[in-house]
């Protein structure tokens, strides 16, 4: 974050925790969607916890900068291929529980699918 005029340490250190912290939630979310909500807590917590530790560290920032956004790219490009996206699945869980349904209820009335 490029320091501006008149602003305190405790101004720029609010804006680059807030950047930190989208930074993970990105992370996060991106890995959810292609490889499900426990992975990407997962991720999140992870991500987060090496920007924290930028703040503790300062010779690996750049460093760990650099593993978040080849996270991001790697997420964005390789998820469509190698994960599940979430929504589909759930959509076909609900379509697959309809159709166990109607099968049970024309079981019951004797009436078979034509």
């Amino acid at each position: 974050m490029i320091p501006r005029i008149g602003q305190t340490g405790a101004q720029r250190a609010v804006g680059y925790n807030v950047g930190m912290l989208v930074a993970a939630l990105v992370v996060g979310v991106l890995t959810a969607y292609y490889f499900g909500l426990r992975l990407g807590l997962y991720a999140a917590a992870a991500t987060a916890g090496a920007l924290f530790a930028t703040l503790v560290v300062p010779g690996v920032t750049w460093l760990v900068y650099g593993a978040v956004a080849v996270t991001i790219v790697g997420l964005v490009y390789l998820g469509p291929r190698y994960g599940k996206a979430t929504g589909v699945t759930g959509v076909r869980s609900v379509f697959g529980l309809y159709k166990r349904a109607e099968d049970t209820v024309r079981g019951w009335w004797g009436s078979k699918k034509q």
